[in-house]
């Protein structure tokens, strides 16, 4: 009995670690997703200056 439930718990915790790693995988995509939108939303805010200022700032 305790050999069938110390087992149940390892695949417990192998299933908890299995599934945060997934997780932790999925949401350092998003973080890549995200930090590519902010340059290229920083660059068009750069390019929008420059169209306010085109002699440049002082």
């Amino acid at each position: 009995m305790e050999e069938e439930c110390f087992m149940g718990v390892k695949e417990v915790l192998n299933w908890a670690k299995v599934s945060l790693e997934n997780r932790k995988k999925e949401l350092d995509e998003r973080a890549k997703e995200l930090l590519k939108e902010k340059e290229e939303l920083e660059r068009q805010k750069e390019e929008l200056r420059k169209e306010e200022h085109p002699w440049g700032t002082r």
